[in-house]
């Protein structure tokens, strides 16, 4: 007997209005006053980590990207449809709202530089305790590079980045979020490819436009 098998919804971002998600293909915009949501439907039997899920919401949220400002969810929550949708959001949903109404045409781009060396995983065998183990693995993970590293990384970008934050990979690598205005995208490319002259020697790469979510204390 085949197992049975529902339509879930795994949940891409939330909207001040329905209109900057209705219309997107492959999106099922989800009401959670006084939010929307934009989901991805997809078969329990295949969950939100199958290959051809994550391709169609990698693909929804980039054009849910070039419409408007949007909070990105963590992508792994799936809900049965709007009420469950509005349930597991609703601690978040009027903190979402503020933020989208004050940071309306407005998106996050990342510059990430590769890490020197790979950083090591510390080895758990040698740690008398599990809280020992985890500050050694946050020491592993911490940024390499210097102030002054970090400071010709954020020049070209200081006359139009409403803010900024360094962020630590797993990798050992360095992360460089900026919040921008839309109309600043093209300053923000044309200050990388300054950048790249400028630091052959190190590696990184411009990413965006991205929706909030360094941005919107997401987590």
């Amino acid at each position: 007997m085949a197992e049975k098998t529902e339509t879930r919804y795994a949940l891409i971002g939330a909207h001040l209005n329905r209109s900057e998600a209705e219309g997107v293909e492959g999106i099922t915009v989800l009401a959670a006053e006084p939010l929307f949501l934009s989901a991805i439907a997809f078969d329990s039997g295949r969950g939100p980590a199958d290959a051809d899920t994550i391709r169609r919401a990698l693909a929804a949220r980039t054009a849910l990207t070039q419409r408007a400002t949007f909070i990105a969810i963590r992508y792994g929550l799936s809900v049965s449809g709007e009420e469950e949708a509005r349930s597991r959001c609703a601690p978040k949903l009027q903190r979402w709202r503020k933020i989208l109404e004050e940071r309306k045409g407005l998106i996050e781009v990342t510059l990430r530089i590769a890490a020197e060396e790979k950083a090591q995983r510390p080895d758990r065998t040698v740690f008398e305790s599990g809280s020992e183990y985890l500050r050694a693995l946050h020491q592993s993970r911490a940024s390499r590079i210097d102030e002054a590293t970090r400071s010709r990384f954020e020049e070209p970008f200081r006359a139009f980045a409403l803010e900024s934050r360094w962020l630590d990979r797993s990798d050992g690598g360095s992360e460089l979020v900026l919040l921008i205005r839309r109309e600043d995208l093209d300053r923000a490319r044309v200050a990388g490819q300054t950048l790249q002259q400028a630091s052959p020697e190190t590696p990184f790469m411009l990413s965006g436009p991205w929706p909030l979510e360094t941005f919107a204390d997401e987590g």
